[in-house]
């Protein structure tokens, strides 16, 4: 039997290709623009009545959407009307003309004032732009639950390195493996993580002349300020 996770993510993400966005997505079924970036990440099971919300608004055969088994377009000429949702088609890139609705702008901080998920945030340096259909469909994350940073000094070195611009996503705030920013006291790191048993945290930096550390997540001066989604780099 199909891996659920697996299969249902690879048809979820037809359904977004369909339905043009994870947002369109997230607003036809009515649910949290995370709950629906979660099915299309990490193949997370939605309810039974968000799977009949989903298949009607996409226009695919519920079965074919659950289980991957038999047609996937209701249409019997294997095209879905326009009427009710518009194919999944970059923005135009030879137009002379730039449509600003086409971009997102996130904001950008000093690593150590970066902000805390929940909590209060410095006015940003300024915004950087992004394509709104980059962010929704290769991110997948809400826009506003995202800043841009620099890293500062080298020991991510090699993976990452001082000066490269980050993108940080702050509702990817729970201890996981991966690189994450993290605030420990005053002091904004970027590192790679492990999740240890018992509350700890391994967290290793990628440059030899640093040695790994662990942390509690229990101290309340340890925080998990987001996690890096995308990197940018001067040649």
């Amino acid at each position: 039997m199909e891996n659920f996770n697996v299969g249902f993510s690879q048809r979820i993400r037809e359904v977004v290709e369909i339905l043009g966005s994870i947002s369109t997505l997230s607003k036809i079924v009515d649910v949290a623009y995370p709950t629906a970036a979660k099915w299309v990440k990490d193949g997370a099971e939605p309810s039974t009545t968000n799977l009949i919300n989903i298949a009607n608004a996409a226009g695919v055969h519920l079965v074919w959407l659950a289980t991957g088994e038999g047609a996937k377009l209701k249409n019997t000429n294997n095209e879905v009307s326009n009427t009710s949702i518009k194919a999944l088609e970059p923005p135009p890139t030879t137009n002379d003309k730039i449509n600003i609705n086409d971009f997102v702008f996130i904001p950008r901080y000093d690593l150590d004032a970066l902000p805390i998920h929940g909590g209060d945030a410095k006015p940003p340096l300024f915004h950087v732009a992004f394509r709104k259909y980059w962010i929704d469909n290769f991110i997948a994350a809400n826009p506003e639950d995202l800043s841009v940073t620099s890293i500062k000094g080298d020991s991510m070195q090699g993976l990452l390195n001082d000066g490269d611009v980050i993108l940080v996503n702050h509702s990817q705030n729970k201890p996981e493996d991966g690189i994450y920013v993290l605030r420990v006291g005053k002091n904004f790191l970027v590192k790679r993580t492990q999740v240890l048993p018992e509350g700890k945290l391994l967290v290793k930096p990628t440059n030899k002349e640093y040695e790994s550390f662990t942390l509690d997540l229990k101290n309340e001066n340890v925080a998990i300020v987001g996690k890096v989604e995308w990197f940018g780099r001067r040649i």
